[in-house]
C-alpha cells in the first residue's frame, strides 16, 4: 500500500509586508517567501474562503430558485504567541499592533493595511526538526485590514494574541491570488 501524505497545520506558513502598488499578489507572494519575512510564533491559523448567492427567481423558473454567485470574502484569523526570541517575533507583533491602531503597515502613514501569503505545504515531509519544514504548498495572497487585535493572558498558559484581518482591495484593486 501507498503511503498517503497528509499536510499538517504545523507546516503551514504565514508571511507578511507592505502592499504594493503596481505589484500583483502573485508577485508579491514570491517576495514574501524569498525574503522570508515570516510569523513564526502562530499557533492556529484559519483561512476562510466565503461566497454569497443571491435569488434570482422569476416566473420564467416555473417555480424553480434560481440563484447566482455574489460577492467573495476572503478573512484571514491567527493566534501568536507572546516571545521573546531576540527581536523577530516581536518586531511581526508591533507591524500587527501599528497596523491595527493606525490602519496602516507598520505605522507608516502611507501605505494602508497589510500583505498577508498564508501557505501550506504538499508535500508533508518534514526536513529538519525542529525548523522550517517544506515550502512547497500553496496558498493565498491578498491585501488585509487588521479588524482585531486581542491579547489573551491565561493564568496557566502563554501570552497570545489573537488577530482577524479582512481582504480588502487597498491598492489599484489588487485581487487576492491562490498561489
Amino acid at each position: 500500500m501507498a503511503e498517503i501524505k497528509i499536510p499538517l497545520g504545523k507546516e503551514a506558513r504565514l508571511y507578511y509586508g507592505t502592499p504594493v502598488d503596481g505589484v500583483t499578489c502573485t508577485a508579491s507572494a514570491a517576495t514574501l517567501e524569498a525574503a522570508g519575512v515570516e510569523i513564526c510564533g502562530i499557533r492556529d491559523a484559519t483561512i476562510t474562503l466565503e461566497k454569497d448567492d443571491t435569488d434570482v427567481a422569476r416566473r420564467c423558473t416555473h417555480g424553480w430558485e434560481d440563484t447566482r454567485a455574489s460577492v467573495k470574502r476572503l478573512s484571514l484569523s491567527f493566534d501568536i504567541f507572546n516571545t521573546d526570541d531576540g527581536g523577530v517575533e516581536k518586531a511581526a507583533i508591533n507591524v500587527l499592533r501599528k497596523t491595527f491602531m493606525n490602519d496602516t503597515y507598520n505605522g507608516a502613514q502611507t501605505i494602508s493595511g497589510i500583505c498577508f501569503y498564508a501557505l501550506s505545504s504538499k508535500s508533508a515531509v518534514v526536513t529538519s526538526e525542529p525548523g522550517p519544514q517544506s515550502p512547497d504548498g500553496e496558498g493565498v495572497c491578498a491585501d488585509f485590514l487588521i479588524t482585531k487585535f486581542e491579547r489573551g493572558e491565561p493564568h496557566a498558559d502563554g501570552q497570545t494574541y489573537s488577530v482577524e484581518a479582512k481582504m480588502a482591495q487597498l491598492h489599484s484593486g489588487r485581487t487576492p491570488a491562490w498561489v
